[in-house]
């Protein structure tokens, strides 16, 4: 397998947005959202709003879960069987398999750098978060990525930054983050739908849309995730999930054998 590919497609997965399809949802208005919890007074109801958002964001200790994933660009086309877990704060652990059994790639993110064994080619690959320039402008850290992998929006909406687009089936924000704009749609619950990051310059636009929703408490975990990029490159993926767990099954296997190319970005 093309190791320049697979460090793309897993780049692509995680610096996404977020997921799918908007849910029916009643409609939403700002005095509804001030009724939703929060006793204390602000004047500012928009800065209200952006709170019952980022404090409705799915969370727990850890995350586990399997799923197929299908990628497909202009010149390739592939399916692998993903092995997921995460520590928050911590970690984020994805081992790809092919044909069900074929051991192809380990990735390994943590907050200080993205490291990657490709089990194939026999080449360790270590990055840093800079070298995510390569990719998107967007200033993606270890928090975006953890953000997406529990299924919440990539960025906080926050102000100043941040303004309501649209209070109708779902809310709608804009996030201006310099060259590049996020775009999150949330339901009456304020979990996110769906997620999209454009960067003005490049023409490049990356939307993740949520699906087929798992409730667990307060948490909306989504079991479907489907990715579109639109630039350069026309990029889908898709992904459903099983064995979804908020408790670790094992330790993380990473260790770079001796033997291995070691390329550092």
């Amino acid at each position: 397998m093309n190791m320049q590919l697979l460090f793309k497609w897993v780049l692509f997965v995680l610096i996404s947005g977020l997921f799918l399809p908007a849910c029916k949802t009643k409609k939403l208005n700002v005095k509804e959202a001030e009724k939703a919890g929060d006793t204390k007074e602000k004047s500012n109801s928009l800065e209200l709003l952006l709170d019952h958002v980022n404090n409705s964001k799915n969370y727990s200790n850890a995350i586990y879960f399997k799923a197929d994933a299908d990628y497909k660009d202009n010149n390739y086309e592939i399916t692998l069987d993903l092995e997921v877990q995460a520590l928050h704060n911590q970690y984020i652990w994805i081992n790809a398999k092919a044909l069900g059994f074929l051991n192809v790639a380990r990735v390994l993110i943590k907050p200080d750098s993205i490291r990657i064994l490709d089990l194939q080619r026999k080449i360790y690959i270590s990055a840093s978060y800079n070298f995510m320039q390569s990719f998107t402008k967007a200033p993606i850290q270890f928090e975006q990525l953890q953000n997406m992998a529990w299924g919440n929006a990539t960025f906080d909406p926050k102000a100043p930054n941040a303004t309501l687009d649209s209070l109708n089936r779902m809310i709608t924000i804009l996030l201006n983050l310099g060259s590049t704009q996020q775009i999150s749609a949330h339901n009456n619950l304020f979990k996110t739908q769906t997620v999209s990051l454009t960067e003005q310059g490049k023409n490049q636009k990356m939307t993740v849309n949520y699906g087929n929703f798992l409730i667990q408490g307060n948490n909306s975990f989504p079991q479907q995730i489907v990715i579109n990029i639109q630039g350069e490159k026309k990029v889908d993926c898709k992904f459903t999930l099983n064995n979804f767990a908020t408790e670790l099954k094992r330790d993380p296997q990473f260790v770079v054998p001796k033997s291995y190319k070691v390329q550092v970005f």
